[in-house]
């Protein structure tokens, strides 16, 4: 049942202070409560004045105090969440929520900026010439950074001077220069020996890597697929960024 009225063991205790000349708080017959505005969930809270930031304070018994805000865009139709600390006599903005997704820190508006993913998962490497009996890939998404690992045992060789290539990376590599980071290979049981061998992305929106062989006098070339043996194996790691 709607309060409307103040009991009188309420207004006679010393624990409430009432100055106001309006309604304040509004418990409904649901008992949600509403405070600035009529109760539509457990818990509402409204700023009454158009185009102005609901703020909620949160004082530590030393003084030092906190806040969580709504903060009204120019549109008046969306809100954003901020957390703001305090230090010193300073309060600053620590992390917001945009309303359009996405986390950003220290005072930071800019969508660009925001981290708006992070996702852990499996991916299935596959060679392009021969096959793999093992071919296990696991990968860490942070924003648009991305980090994979796997281990992949061939049972069947590659044939042919064309490069190996591995695909099936979980997400398609930036068009960039910066694509071309390289990562860290460990191969075994190869059908000639080599000393320094890694992959890299393929950039151009690509979601598959090269096997390079580097470190000579001249520039790097990919590693053809006869390069690789019934029983070579592959464990790798590679960080690049997405698309």
């Amino acid at each position: 049942m709607a309060l409307t009225k103040t009991p009188i063991e309420l207004s006679s205790t010393p624990s409430i202070v009432d100055g106001g000349n309006a309604t304040a708080i509004t418990i409904d017959s649901s008992e949600n409560v509403g405070i600035g505005m009529s109760p539509a969930t457990l818990l509402d809270i409204k700023e009454g004045t158009a185009a102005t930031d609901a703020i909620i304070g949160l004082t530590a018994g030393t003084g030092g105090r906190a806040q969580i805000r709504s903060e009204a865009q120019a549109d008046n139709t969306s809100s954003e969440l901020s957390f703001h600390t305090m230090s010193g006599s300073n309060t600053s903005e620590a992390m917001r929520i945009l309303s359009t997704g996405g986390i950003t820190f220290n005072g930071d508006t800019a969508a660009a900026n925001a981290l708006d993913d992070y996702e852990e998962g499996t991916w299935t490497p596959a060679p392009s010439s021969g096959s793999f009996s093992t071919n296990i890939g696991t990968y860490t998404k942070v924003g648009r950074l991305v980090t994979v690992r796997f281990f992949c045992l061939f049972d069947s060789a590659g044939s042919g001077s064309s490069l190996m290539l591995i695909s099936g990376l979980p997400f398609n590599v930036i068009n960039s220069n910066s694509g071309y980071a390289p990562g860290v290979l460990m191969v075994d049981n190869l059908t000639t020996a080599k000393n320094n061998i890694t992959i890299q992305p393929a950039i151009n929106t690509g979601n598959f890597v090269f096997i390079i062989e580097n470190g000579s006098t001249s520039d790097h070339a990919g590693a053809p697929a006869s390069l690789f043996s019934n029983g070579s194996s592959l464990r790798g790691t590679l960080v690049y960024e997405s698309v």
